[in-house]
């Protein structure tokens, strides 16, 4: 027999099955203690700790064994400029260095590395300067600057080898940044350095600065292409710092 509901039963009305938005948020949001949830915060709790731990570790390693091999007196003598290749870049930090990476410490080419650059890039500048103004003053206006105060010939850089820290190759004329911007000749000169693989054994960047010459004598601050040369790994070889600048 079907059983008969009591008129005296307590009203239950019926629910449907609970709908669950998935963008908000639940007042009482399920919990899930399952082995892939528990293993995701695991690692998200460890893992940061463990790759930095892991670097530091491969970065004191390194320095300490350059420092062992300096103080026995091989590879590298106490005074020799020694250059870091971070993952096989001297312009990277060592903190950047790459999970399992390299860090290799080689031996620094030095100042002749930096005066044969300069040579190379002042002779393609000149070369090409007469194309530019018929009259020479733009040929005359390249001055080449040891650390900044200090104007010498090319050829006489060897004489001053004791001494470089930098070396810049600037053009002194008001107009060589309107030059720039048609003919390009300083970045067509860092372009071709790289191609000659000069950036391998020297730090060679292409900047977009105030002339100083001009600065100095009629107070102005006009933009104008400066070649900047140092050791390898001092800064960072690249091009133009202002991406308009050859629009």
């Amino acid at each position: 027999m079907i059983p008969l509901l009591k008129d005296d039963l307590p009203y239950k009305p019926f629910r449907g099955v609970r709908k669950i938005d998935p963008f908000k948020p639940l007042k009482h949001p399920p919990i899930d203690l399952g082995r892939k949830r528990a293993r995701s915060a695991l690692k998200a709790q460890i893992v940061p700790d463990l790759v930095r731990s892991m670097r530091t570790f491969h970065m004191q390693t390194a320095a300490q064994g350059v420092q062992y091999y300096q103080a026995q007196g091989e590879v590298f003598q106490p005074g020799d400029p020694v250059v870091t290749l971070v993952d096989g870049s001297p312009n990277r930090k060592v903190t950047n260095v790459r999970l399992g990476g390299n860090i290799t410490y080689v031996q620094g080419p030095g100042v002749q590395a930096i005066i044969e650059a300069v040579q190379a890039a002042y002779l393609m500048l000149t070369e090409q300067a007469r194309y530019f103004r018929e009259t020479g003053q733009y040929i005359g206006g390249f001055v080449v600057l040891i650390n900044g105060d200090t104007e010498v010939q090319p050829s006489e850089l060897d004489r001053y080898a004791d001494r470089i820290d930098i070396v810049q190759i600037i053009n002194v004329r008001p107009y060589s940044g309107k030059i720039e911007r048609i003919h390009e000749p300083f970045y067509t000169v860092w372009k071709a350095l790289r191609q000659f693989k000069y950036t391998e054994r020297a730090s060679i960047r292409l900047t977009i600065g105030a002339n100083p010459e001009h600065q100095r004598e009629k107070g102005g601050n006009i933009a104008m292409p400066i070649l900047t040369f140092a050791p390898l790994g001092r800064s960072p070889s690249r091009g133009p710092n202002r991406r308009n600048f050859y629009g």
